[in-house]
């Protein structure tokens, strides 16, 4: 742990799955995605009472608060996933 906000080491990263972008908003799919990831965490403490965890490899993110989108990058995500399905069906 450190002082700054999504700047600590990273033990656990698991993703949503069965995920349909016709269906679920980002709010689901943040929810989901940690429900998905219970499995990784459950190993990790294991490894973690027993000594074994080991951090992922760095990854590029800026240290920094992340947040849900305001209704502006809502809507603009919204926007360009209509395109994106309407050009990949």
């Amino acid at each position: 742990m450190n002082d700054k906000v999504d700047a600590g080491e990273v033990y656990v990263q698991g993703f949503a799955k069965g995920i349909d972008l016709n269906k679920h908003n980002y709010s689901f799919i943040g929810h989901k995605a940690i429900y998905d990831s219970l499995g990784e965490v459950g190993i990790f403490l294991q490894q973690l009472e027993e000594g074994t965890h080991k951090t992922l490899p760095e990854r590029s993110a800026t240290p920094n608060y992340y947040t849900y989108p305001g209704l502006t990058q809502y809507v603009s995500m919204r926007k360009k996933l209509k395109k994106y399905l309407t050009n990949n069906k």
